[in-house]
Parts: structure tokens; sequence; C-alpha cells
């Protein structure tokens, strides 16, 4: 049996975070705003939340905790952020740690201090959200740093 697409409704974003993102999570939130999403300061104003969650410690337990700190009962994006300052760095997908059905994607991303890194792994993110949220398709986040 086929499941219908998920998609989020709606333009308004609640930025929600589950840890320290030295800043780096400035980068997704600017790149949606310039695609026309607009962030809200409440839970209660948003269409979808949008939740950061850093890996401090071991991705299960991490995205757990953020998945248990999860404001009101929106549907939601999940960003699962690695700090690496390698490009190349390898994460294995975190969708497969995911168990809350609030949480209708789940992206992994690169970020390296207070930005995001320019790879493979970001563009794929970045292109998943904007699937997801049927945004017309838009260059690559220009927002990322080179690696080191």
């Amino acid at each position: 049996m086929d499941t219908p697409e998920r998609t989020v409704l709606g333009k308004n974003f609640y930025v929600h975070l589950a840890g320290k993102t030295n800043d780096a999570h400035h980068d997704l939130v600017e790149n949606l705003i310039a695609c026309g999403q607009t962030e809200v300061q409440s839970p209660e104003e948003s269409d979808y939340l949008l939740v950061f969650c850093p890996i401090a410690s071991r991705v299960g337990t991490d995205i757990s905790e953020a998945m248990d700190n999860m404001p009101g009962d929106k549907p939601a994006i999940l960003v699962v952020m690695h700090h690496t300052f390698s490009p190349d760095h390898v994460v294995a997908p975190s969708m497969r740690q995911v168990n809350n059905p609030a949480v209708l994607l789940t992206v992994d991303v690169l970020f390296y201090e207070r930005k995001l890194l320019k790879c493979n792994c970001n563009d794929i993110a970045w292109h998943e959200v904007q699937k997801f949220l049927r945004i017309p398709h838009s260059p690559v986040m220009t927002r990322f740093i080179d690696p080191i």
C-alpha cells in the first residue's frame, strides 16, 4: 500500500535548539528566509518546527533527548548537526534513530565552529529540505564555509 507523501504546509517556522550549535544553525535559517519562509518567535505561531540537534555525545541519545524536549505538537524538521572540520566526514543517516511521528523529515549536516561546511552532505540536506517544503529549486546554500 502506498503512503501519501507527507509535507509541511505553511511558511512559518519556529527554531528550537536542542543543544549548542555555535550559531551555525543561522546559515540554514537565513537560507530558508531567503526562500520565502518566515521565522516566528513562538511554537504557537508556527506551521512547523525546525529542530537543530548538535551531536555532543551519542547520536541516538542526543536525538532522543531533542525529541523529548521538542515544544508543542507541531510537525518538525530535525537537523542533526555533526561537528567536524572534514567535508568528507561520513555519517550514518540519523533518520534511523528517529521514532517520533511529529518528525516528518530528518537531515544530517556537517559544521565547524560557527558555520556549516561546503560539502556534499550539506548540499544533500539543503536539497531535501527544499524538496520537502516544496521550495522552488535554488542554488546550493551560499553561506557555507570552505573546508580547512
